[in-house]
């Protein structure tokens, strides 16, 4: 292998390490924590919402914002209970609504504090 090789290939894995440093990781805990915490473990200003409220909130917006009284229905408490135990690893996108809306609620009174 030639020098011009070698350069290439280290310049591929700096590349790399910088892309892995600057990205959000989503194996954050969630439950029991402070959104202080949330953010600290998700490399989130304090000034920022954690991810997965950004994300519920982003498909709410999206899909969503025309439908009347989508905060008012229920949504299934086992999927909801479910969803929230592994929320780090979670599409959001092939939730309901309601159950989303139900997800977004409990996170938020969740909260410690």
């Amino acid at each position: 292998m030639n020098n011009g090789h070698i350069y290439t290939a280290m310049n591929q894995i700096s590349d790399l390490q910088t892309d892995i440093t600057n990205t959000s990781l989503r194996s954050v805990l969630y439950c029991g924590r402070t959104i202080g915490e949330i953010l600290d473990a998700e490399r989130r200003e304090h000034s920022e919402l954690p991810r997965v409220v950004e994300d519920i909130i982003t498909i709410i917006q999206t899909h969503y914002i025309d439908l009347e009284g989508i905060f008012r229905t229920a949504g299934s408490q086992k999927i909801i209970q479910d969803v929230c135990n592994r929320l780090a690893v979670t599409d959001f996108s092939t939730i309901s609504i309601e159950n989303l809306t139900g997800i977004l609620k409990k996170i938020v009174r969740d909260l410690p504090g």
